[in-house]
C-alpha cells in the first residue's frame, strides 16, 4: 500500500460559474495556480477572463492544452515540471505511457490533464459521475495516487487510483474525487501539464524542520517517511517535530508498521500505540557511563604509594646483611 498526495491545502471548485458552460480548462488551471500559491486567487473566472481577452479561449470557456500551456506560463508564472501535448492515443503503458507520467509526478507535481472521454469519469468516494452528456474531451487536476488498500486520507480501503479535483463532477463542495484505474483508462488521457509550487509547503501540514521531498518526508534526523505514513502526519492536526522515525516502513501480521522515537505507528489501524522513548533511553545510558568514568577517575586520583613499615624495612636489612654473611664464609 502506498498513497501520495500533495503537501499544503488542495481545494476544488465548480467549473460552472457565471453562465459559462465550457470552462472546464479555466477551471482546471486555476484550481492548480490555487495549490501552488496556497492562496484563494484566482478563481475560474479571472482565469477564464484573461484567457478570453487575450484570444486563449472561446466565450463558453472552451480551450486547448496548449493554450492553457501558454496561459500558466505567460499570466500565472507558475514552474513547469514536465508537458506532454495533446495527441492520440496515449498509451497507459510503457515509460512514456500515461501512467507513468502521472505516477512519476503524483504528489509533488499538479497534473493538469485533457481526457478524450470525459464522460467515463466516476468518482468512487460519492458515486457521482460527470454533469454532463456525451462529454469528450474534458480538463482536470490530478493530485495524488493510492496504489490500492488502506487509504488514509479516506480512511478505509480503496482499490488503485488517482485523487483529483474535478470541477465537472456531480458532487457538492470543496472535496476531492477518486477515480480508479480502470475508470481513469476508460476516460482516455491524451496529454498533460504538470506543474510545481510557487511556495514551500511547509506551512501545510509539514513538521517545522522536517521536508517534503518528491513525496517523501525527511525528518531532522535524515530518515523518511513515505507511503499512508507520510499522509498520516500531513493530516494530523498538530505532528510534533521531535516524533521522528527511528526505522523503515517494515511489514507485520498487522499491516505496515513504523517506528517513532515516542511511539510506533500503524498506519492501517489509524492509530498510535505508546513505545519506547529512545533519546530518553540513551540519555540515561549516557549519564551513567558519564557517571562511571567519573567514579574510575576519581578512584585513581586518589591511589598513592603505600607507607612503609619500618620493622618491615628492619627485618629486609638484617636479611641481607645475614645472606652476605654467610656467602663470605662459605667462600
Amino acid at each position: 500500500m502506498s498513497e501520495s498526495i500533495l503537501p499544503g491545502a488542495i481545494h476544488r471548485q465548480i467549473e460552472f460559474v457565471g453562465s459559462l458552460t465550457g470552462a472546464c480548462g479555466p477551471n482546471a488551471l486555476s484550481m492548480g495556480a490555487r495549490w501552488s500559491t496556497q492562496a484563494g486567487a484566482p478563481d475560474t473566472y479571472a482565469v477564464y477572463t484573461d484567457m478570453y481577452r487575450r484570444g486563449l479561449c472561446a466565450a463558453s470557456g472552451a480551450s486547448t492544452l496548449d493554450a492553457l500551456h501558454q496561459e500558466a506560463q505567460e499570466y500565472l508564472g507558475m514552474p513547469l515540471t514536465a508537458y506532454r501535448g495533446y495527441g492520440e492515443p496515449w498509451p497507459a503503458d510503457g515509460v512514456s505511457g500515461w501512467s507513468a507520467f502521472y505516477t512519476f509526478h503524483a504528489g509533488h507535481s499538479y497534473i493538469l490533464m485533457e481526457t478524450a472521454n470525459g464522460q467515463a469519469l466516476r468518482d468512487s468516494i460519492s458515486g457521482l459521475g460527470e454533469n454532463a452528456t456525451d462529454l469528450h474531451y474534458h480538463f482536470i487536476g490530478v493530485v495524488g495516487y493510492h496504489s490500492g488498500g488502506y487509504s488514509a486520507r479516506a480512511a478505509r480501503d480503496l482499490p488503485a487510483g488517482w485523487w483529483c479535483v474535478d470541477g465537472d463532477n456531480y458532487v457538492a463542495g470543496d472535496v476531492v474525487q477518486f477515480y480508479t484505474d480502470p475508470v481513469m483508462a476508460a476516460a482516455q488521457p491524451c496529454g498533460a501539464i504538470a506543474f510545481g509550487a510557487k511556495v514551500s509547503m511547509q506551512m501545510a501540514g509539514i513538521p517545522a524542520g522536517w521536508k517534503d521531498v518528491g513525496g517523501v518526508l525527511v525528518a531532522p534526523n535524515g530518515k523518511n517517511v513515505q507511503h499512508g505514513f507520510r499522509q498520516a502526519i500531513l493530516d494530523a492536526a498538530m505532528w510534533p517535530a521531535a516524533l521522528q522515525p527511528v526505522t523503515g516502513e517494515y511489514g507485520t501480521p498487522g499491516g505496515p508498521r513504523q517506528d517513532f522515537t515516542f511511539s510506533f505507528l500503524w498506519v492501517g489501524a489509524a492509530s498510535a500505540l505508546a513505545g519506547p522513548d529512545y533519546p530518553a533511553q540513551i540519555a540515561a545510558l549516557e549519564a551513567q557511563l558519564a557517571a562511571l568514568k567519573a567514579a574510575n577517575a576519581a578512584e585513581e586520583a586518589g591511589e598513592t604509594t603505600p607507607p612503609i613499615d619500618p620493622q618491615m624495612a628492619k627485618d629486609a636489612a638484617l636479611g641481607k646483611l645475614a645472606r652476605a654473611f654467610l656467602d663470605g664464609a662459605a667462600a
